[in-house]
Formats: structure tokens, sequence, C-alpha cells
């Protein structure tokens, strides 16, 4: 597989959503590798009259590689799963994976007691 064949898909999700959809995607997908981190930020939606000055919600951010051919399905997934398709919902994003290193797991004898 080479990286060409890969895609990344990147959420910007309300707090609290990435880990339900991380254990979804492993579930369902057979996703066992994914990324989340957070951010802070202000949506477009908020008016101006209910903001203040360095008023911010967190955020999640959670990042999935996946093979190309599986990538429209999975976004779809998560499209839907996370509820990205209902207002405030959060954001999508998926691009070529330029650079990405496979997450290979050693095989590890079992210890004997």
């Amino acid at each position: 597989m080479t990286i060409e064949d890969r895609k990344l898909i990147t959420c910007f999700l309300p707090l609290g959503m990435a880990l339900p959809l991380a254990k979804a995607l492993k579930a369902e997908k057979d996703i066992v590798c994914s990324h989340i981190s957070y951010g802070r930020g202000v949506g477009k939606m908020t008016s101006l009259d209910n903001r203040r000055l360095g008023d911010q919600a967190e955020k999640q951010i959670l990042t999935v590689v996946v093979d190309e051919k599986d990538a429209d399905d999975i976004f779809s997934f998560i499209y839907f799963e996370a509820n990205i398709n209902q207002p405030h919902g959060g954001m999508i994003a998926m691009a070529r994976a330029d650079h990405h290193v496979p997450l290979i797991l050693p095989d590890i004898p079992e210890e004997d007691d």
C-alpha cells in the first residue's frame, strides 16, 4: 500500500463527541487507529451579541487515515454518526494523506506465570 492510496479525514467536533465516534469507527468499520486532539474557537453562527472578549468554545479534533477505496464510505459514516449534518454539529474534511506512518503492533509472546 503506498501513500497515494490513503486519505486523511479530519473532523472538528463539539466537546465530548470524538471518543464515542472513535468507538463507533472501531465497532462498525474496524478502524483501530485514530487521533483525538483539542482546540478552541468561536463558530461563525455565534451572534456578535452573544460573544464576549476572549470567549471561545473548546472543540475536539478527530483524525483518521483510511484506504482510498474506503474513504467515501468512512466519510459518510462519520458525517452521520457524529451528527455533522445537524446545526452546530461540526465540520469534516478529507484530503490526500501526504505523510503518515502506519501503526503496526509487534508480536509480543505471552508471559508464563
